[in-house]
């Protein structure tokens, strides 16, 4: 089985998280060859953003996240994931 492990690196992104999660599992719900996950790379959030990766994780198994101690920026991000 393949695997596919999306690394996204977030900032202040509250408002779009549910939204983006819920795309990519509709994008991916019909590959049965594909066992994926999505790593949130938490880029030093200043809004709801890391409380919303912690609820997200407990309700999708799939869903993993990492919190940097503040911001470093998408490059730093991407490469931490």
């Amino acid at each position: 089985m393949t695997r596919l492990t999306l690394v996204v690196p977030v900032y202040n992104e509250e408002a779009m998280l549910e939204a983006f999660v819920n795309q990519i599992r509709e994008s991916l719900r019909d590959l049965t060859d594909i066992q994926w996950e999505i790593l949130f790379v938490d880029d030093g959030s200043s809004d709801a953003t890391p409380r919303l990766l912690v609820s997200l994780a407990q309700r999708e198994e799939r869903l993993r996240y990492l919190r940097l101690t503040r911001n470093f920026g998408k490059e730093a991000a991407i490469h931490a994931g």
